[in-house]
């Protein structure tokens, strides 16, 4: 009664090596561990095995390992198991009393428990984590604190390093219920892992990544917190009263329905991020990057907040009720709160009430529809010392700061240059004077308290937000800044890079410390009268090891040479002509350069890059073109770009361009007819606008890419190479390698954006990914145009492969490679996975796998021999839908769907609801397997993998941890029946598919 029904351990020793422990059941009212059992004092290492399609009617489906015991999994497949409702604890894995696990290696995925559908963990246990993938497990509980799809702990000690937790889900509907990836109510370390993807998605349903309780205590180090899904709140991290240390993490690209798309805080919990980035998140109502109760602790230091969105508080938001956020030696930038014009706003940071302190921060380039583009002060007490308020803007009062309730009170602080539609284009309301602050201008303020030192009414001749040295960027004070030596220390040692204040005469105001002084150069200092003289000019910046300077030649002519070190920062600053500024950097000094086009069609190449060095690229007015690695064929190297680039294409000149969106609907009135299978709305008009090209064609190794549009980052094999603003054209050039690019888009939906990405493969077997939100999302992938056809946001040659995945929301996934399903065209084989929500899914003229997932989708096979499965997730996970239109084309089509017909072709049929059907003029067609007998499971799942075998043989994965180390399935490419290898079995399959 107690257990194990494929293995039972009572107390001695079992070593169990490349076995499969199957399909075996514990069904006792006390039965556990279905498939092993491993009792009091007992040890058990199983290695390079598999645990599958077992069942404990208790806790357990595949292992339960009780009181102190200990049990180490290495290299294990612990898949598809489950555990009863009696409690229903641990899908794969629970552990009872002062148990020990490890698991090293291996996967954990599809098992399903009221609570921990993965792994469950008691309040004296410990569990040690590895390098395993723990994904699309399911944790069904709907009462108070139950969830952890991936992991629950229930007071133990459980440590992640180096694992990934991707892709599970809790179904918990209420206060205390969630943790898509984890419920942690116990002591949880995190060290260098990715929680990647999991959902709590129910409209109560918090914590999509990670739910921390009341009793819990975690601390991540390293790793990231991306692309979850909360209903209600904490996309990424709900925080319920615990306590939780963050340092050197991402949390990015996190959704919540409600409040803090990035994290929540509720009740009394606290939390703190050291030197982390919170950025691309989204909430639908408050926080969208960080919420704080208002009785929670929130502390932010050296870490950027940035491209969060909201419609209260983009960045930050603190509740009204009370609580304290204090942020110090941080960025808030490109925040956005979306509410209207007579709304509140807060772009970057909105305070309801409590206390909210400001250090040495900048808040930078945020916008508000309402109030308060960088700050909105509503309530409680706000204090800024010694900070940046610069270049944020507001559709209603107080582009830099609102002040409308409570007290704020500035010190030593700059608020400038900021904009405004309504009053106040630097502040707006009452602002409490400690001294010394420089403000632009004082419209529509009543500035109270110490004044006598302040600096009104001025330019603060600020530059750029750069990298400046420190962890986060920073706007520097320019030569002859009012701001130099005119400020206090407002108690404060360092600036917010860690500079030690002053390093002049005197303290300088704001966030940033003038240390020593840069250069600067322009056309008229290689030969006077040069600059704006009609002429473009080449301005060329190298190095000399031999006397260890650096050169600049102006126009073929030394104009000067600068010892590395001995300047705080190089400046090339291009004139209203169409200028070329090269920098070929081979020094390993930590220079920054800052180079200039300024007006006029310039050309920026940055080619080479020290280790600790930090470079601008910045166009200025008119359509620049900025080249990252040699622009020469063949040449371009983007390992060369070792240290930080930051690229701006600034304004725009003339001339547009026509782009598709892949924004559209279903014709119903005949489906089978290609041109009304897909009305897309007209081609919208916007802004040829700069370009940036990524040269990296002389690479020959594998190389992996992953640009994030929400937060406007490119990386390279794990590495950020850029931060990236105000780009129209972006275009990478791969080398011989095998090339993964991943693409992310913004957590706050994607429909349609004025860039245009492009990506050459050129040789080698390359592939793009692109990673949709939980929002709904529009995109259509066509061939490299160079003509002047209509441009779409994504665009490739030379690419062998593609995978779209909608994620949640109502997607539309077009792969228009090849002229499109209805072309005669070579279009890129295709995997596109619509997920939850009403989706279209369109493939191109050869294979498509097409997974429509939860909702009523329209999938469209083109020409090509397709597979179409309306109702089911690429994981094999079955959703229920009617009315869902599936249409193969031409060729060979198999597929599985609400109810069945045929459609073109020779094609291999699977029924589920009997004969043909036609309602309201909609055709509900799908594809039976000759017979239009209901499928079995098995029959579905053979199916499935079949399709993904058949993409495999193509060349291409059907995951995305080659790219990102997101959301990987546990299959491998070319494992058709999912048991963890390739066999003769799989081979005859993929042969048999390929000579049918």
């Amino acid at each position: 009664d107690q257990g194990g029904g494929g293995v039972f351990n009572d107390g001695g020793q079992v070593t169990i090596t490349n076995a499969t422990i199957a399909q075996n059941d514990a069904t006792g009212s006390s039965g556990s561990g279905g498939g092993l059992f491993n009792n009091t004092g007992g040890t058990l290492m199983v290695s390079d095995s598999t645990i599958s399609g077992d069942t404990a009617n208790r806790a357990g489906g595949g292992v339960e390992d009780n009181a102190g015991t200990s049990t180490t999994l290495t290299d294990v497949t612990l898949s598809g198991n489950s555990a009863g409702n009696s409690p229903g604890n641990g899908g794969g894995l629970h552990i009872s009393g002062a148990g020990h696990v490890t698991i090293d290696g291996g996967t954990v995925s599809n098992n399903t428990a009221v609570e921990g559908g993965g792994l469950w963990v008691s309040g004296v246990a410990r569990l040690d984590v590895t390098g395993t993938s723990i994904f699309g497990n399911t944790a069904t509980g709907t009462d108070a604190n139950q969830g952890g799809g991936g992991i629950f702990n229930d007071g133990g000690i459980v440590t992640l390093s180096q694992a990934t937790v991707s892709n599970n889900t809790a179904m918990g509907d209420g206060p205390g219920e969630g943790g898509g990836g984890i419920f942690n109510d116990g002591r949880l370390t995190i060290n260098e892992s990715r929680i990647i993807s999991n959902n709590a998605t129910n409209a109560l349903g918090n914590g999509g990544g990670i739910l921390n309780s009341d009793g819990g205590i975690l601390t991540m180090n390293g790793g990231r917190i991306s692309l979850n899904d909360a209903g209600r709140a904490g996309g990424g991290l709900e925080n319920d009263g615990g306590s939780a240390t963050l340092t050197d993490v991402e949390l990015s690209n996190n959704f919540a329905g409600i409040n803090g798309g990035g994290l929540h805080i509720s009740g009394t919990g606290d939390v703190t991020f050291n030197q982390s980035r919170i950025r691309g998140n989204t909430a639908d109502n408050e926080g969208g990057g960080l919420w704080n109760s208002g009785a929670g602790t929130l502390m932010v230091s050296q870490s950027t907040v940035s491209g969060n969105q909201a419609t209260f508080g983009g960045g930050v938001f603190q509740d009204g009720s009370g609580g304290t956020t204090t942020i110090s030696a941080s960025t808030i930038s490109g925040n956005t709160a979306s509410g209207n014009t007579g709304m509140p706003g807060g772009g970057g940071v909105m305070s309801e009430g409590g206390t909210l302190n400001v250090t040495t921060s900048t808040i930078s380039g945020n916008n508000s529809s309402g109030a308060g583009g960088g700050l909105l002060v509503l309530g409680g007490t706000a204090t800024i010392a010694s900070s940046t308020i610069a270049n944020n803007m507001a559709g209603g009062n107080g582009g830099g700061v609102r002040v409308d309730g409570g007290t704020a009170t500035a010190t030593n602080t700059i608020i400038a240059t900021n904009s405004a539609t309504g009053s106040g284009p630097d502040i707006s309301g009452t602002l409490n004077s400690g001294d010394y602050n420089l403000i632009g201008n004082t419209s529509g303020a009543t500035i109270t308290g110490t004044t006598g030192n302040n600096v009104t009414g001025v330019d603060p001749m600020l530059g750029p937000l750069t990298d400046n040295g420190g962890p986060t960027r920073t706007h520097a004070l320019l030569t002859g800044s009012p701001a130099i030596d005119a400020g206090t220390n407002a108690g404060l040692s360092t600036d917010q890079r860690g500079v030690p204040r002053p390093q002049g005469n005197d303290f300088d105001i704001g966030a940033f410390e003038t240390g020593m002084g840069g250069v600067e150069f322009d056309a008229d200092d290689g030969n006077p009268g040069d600059a704006n003289d009609g002429e473009g000019d080449e301005f060329v910046i190298t190095y000399d090891p031999s006397t260890d300077e650096f050169v600049i030649t102006i126009n073929g002519v030394e104009a000067d040479r600068v010892e590395a070190g001995s300047e705080n920062s190089i400046t090339i600053n291009g004139s209203n002509d169409r200028d070329t500024i090269t920098l070929i950097d081979t020094s390993n000094s930590d220079e920054r350069f800052f180079l200039f086009g300024r007006g006029g069609r310039d050309t920026i190449n940055v080619i080479q890059t020290a280790p600790d060095s930090s470079t601008t690229a910045d166009g200025g007015a008119d359509n620049d073109t900025i080249n990252l690695g040699d622009p020469q064929p063949g040449s371009g190297s983007l390992n060369d770009l070792q240290g930080t680039v930051t690229v701006n294409g600034g304004s725009n000149g003339t001339g547009t361009r026509q782009l598709r969106t892949g924004e559209g609907s279903v014709s119903p009135s005949d489906p089978y007819e290609s041109t009304s299978q897909f009305d897309e709305d007209s081609a919208i008009t916007v802004d040829r606008g700069d370009t940036l090209n990524l040269n990296d064609d002389s690479e020959t190794a594998n190389t992996r890419y992953d640009v994030e549009l929400g937060a406007g980052q490119v990386a390279r094999n794990g590495t950020t190479l850029a931060n990236v603003s105000n780009i129209e054209l972006a275009n990478l050039t791969g080398g011989s390698g095998e090339d993964d690019v991943l693409v992310m888009l913004p957590s706050g939906g994607f429909m349609g954006a004025q860039t245009v990405f492009t990506f050459d493969g050129m040789a080698g077997d390359d592939a793009l990914k692109i990673m949709g939100s939980s929002q709904a999302d529009s995109v259509i992938v066509q061939d490299l145009r160079t003509d002047a056809s209509p441009r779409s946001n994504f665009e490739i040659a030379n690419v062998e492969c593609l995978h779209l995945a909608g994620g949640n929301g109502n997607d539309n996934l077009i792969n228009d490679t090849g002229g499109g399903s209805a072309s005669s065209g070579s279009s890129v084989p295709s995997l596109i996975e619509g997920g939850a929500g009403d989706d279209i899914l369109l493939g191109g003229n050869d294979l498509d796998v097409l997974f429509g997932g939860a909702g009523v989708d329209a999938l469209f096979g083109g020409e090509g021999d397709d597979y179409l499965f309306a109702d089911l997730d690429k994981d094999g996970t079955q959703n229920v839908a009617n009315q869902e239109l599936l249409v193969g084309g031409g060729g060979d089509d198999s597929g599985v769907g609400s109810s069945d017909g045929t459609a073109g072709g020779d094609d291999i049929i699977i029924g589920v609801e009997g004969m043909p059907q036609s309602q309201q003029g909609m055709f509900f067609i799908m594809f039976p397997r000759e017979t239009a007998a209901a499928p079995t499971a098995a029959d579905i799942n053979d199916l499935r993998q079949e399709a993904l075998a058949a993409f495999a043989a193509r060349g291409c994965d059907d995951d995305w941890s080659s790219t990102a180390g997101m959301m990987h399935n546990g299959l491998l490419p070319m494992d058709t029946n999912n048991d963890g290898e390739i066999s003769p079995s799989d081979v005859l399959v993929i042969v048999n598919h390929l000579n049918a």
